[in-house]
């Protein structure tokens, strides 16, 4: 995210390049080939919920909750969240690599592992619970994003896990979109997108502040080149029908990072240094100098070139004093004590 007026990163200007030079060529190789015809977007919803007891008293609350859903102890923390991670169908973060989307498959109704019975067979087997449309839009001037989902269950203890997980006013999510394959800034092509924030999520030994979760969305985001994206944001609204033996439930989240994340300041320089410095290697902080540094630096060079300068004359008096005509002003030149000079404004001057 970049504030208004402001040029895109470095990494994005190249990977323009290398994706021009692939749809521009003639003759393709293989991997450009699967490029072109092969690349799809993907996108992953991930909860952050944990459940737990509360430690300060007897009142189980996580294990009742669990017992409920039908599930023991073991499901206390994350375990839950990283079973239910909505993809393409659901993931299960707990015994997969995180950087890997590992499906659900086959049939498996006893210990929820499989793509169908998952929830039980009361209503026969039924598939998992899956993303379906996603929308993600700018509000705000871009400062802030907006996201319409929808997720579909197909039993009600799938809609109950959903609902645990995902379905409460203030719940943080992250929201994960990409490409499942690219190439590279160095023209390197990546067969399998595998950047996620999923061990960052499901970390416990690594409590992240909510800035730190920004700065690691931006890191990723530059580490595949503009090929990865997410948004760590809030439940603002919900709501779900019933409709022919499927729940339908519509998500909306708002973005927290990109608010903080539009407040960078657009400045002309990051090497500004004091007046009257000599450090060598660094730029001189002129207008003139920082005009290609961003779109800002530029415009504030044009605005330059387009004011009118005034009529500058050095000229003497008869008294042989060297003074300045500004624009019919007269400005006598003193020299101070210093060594250094002046300008004082006189009477009025006319030239002619």
């Amino acid at each position: 995210m970049a504030i208004i007026g402001e040029s895109f990163p470095e990494y994005v200007n190249e990977q323009v390049k290398i994706r021009q030079k692939i749809y521009g060529s003639k003759n393709r190789t293989p991997e450009q080939l699967t490029y072109l015809n092969g690349r799809t977007a993907w996108v992953r919803l991930i909860s952050s919920v944990d459940i737990k007891n509360n430690p300060s008293g007897s009142n189980e609350e996580g294990t009742k909750k669990l017992q409920k859903l039908g599930l023991d102890d073991s499901y206390l923390g994350s375990r839950l969240a990283k079973e239910y991670v909505l993809f393409a169908g659901t993931s299960n973060a707990a015994t997969a690599d995180p950087s890997i989307r590992d499906l659900r498959r086959g049939i498996d109704s006893n210990s929820n592992n499989g793509a169908y019975g998952m929830g039980g067979t009361e209503f026969g087997l039924q598939p998992m619970p899956t993303l379906g449309d996603v929308e993600i839009k700018y509000k705000n001037r871009g400062s802030l994003r907006e996201s319409n989902l929808t997720i579909k269950c197909f039993n009600p203890q799938q809609f109950q896990i959903i609902d645990t997980l995902y379905l409460h006013l203030g719940y943080t999510v992250l929201l994960e979109w990409g490409n499942s394959s690219y190439f590279n800034n160095d023209n390197e092509y990546v067969s399998n997108n595998r950047v996620s924030m999923q061990e960052i999520m499901f970390d416990s030994s690594v409590q992240k502040t909510h800035l730190e979760v920004l700065k690691s969305i931006l890191d990723k985001r530059e580490t595949s080149k503009g090929n990865y994206d997410a948004f760590y944001g809030k439940v603002a609204n919900f709501s779900w029908t019933f409709d022919n033996g499927v729940y339908n439930i519509s998500l909306k989240l708002i973005s927290l990072g990109d608010v903080l994340e539009s407040l960078n300041i657009n400045y002309l320089s990051k090497n500004i240094i004091p007046s009257g410095s000599n450090e060598e290697g660094t730029e001189d902080p002129t207008i003139e100098n920082q005009k290609d540094k961003n779109d800002f630096a530029r415009l504030f060079f044009t605005l330059k070139q387009t004011v009118p300068k005034p009529p500058i004359d050095f000229l003497r008096d008869k008294n042989n004093d060297v003074f300045i005509a500004v624009d019919g002003s007269r400005w006598v030149i003193s020299q101070n004590e210093d060594g250094s000079q002046s300008y004082k404004p006189t009477i009025p001057f006319n030239k002619a």
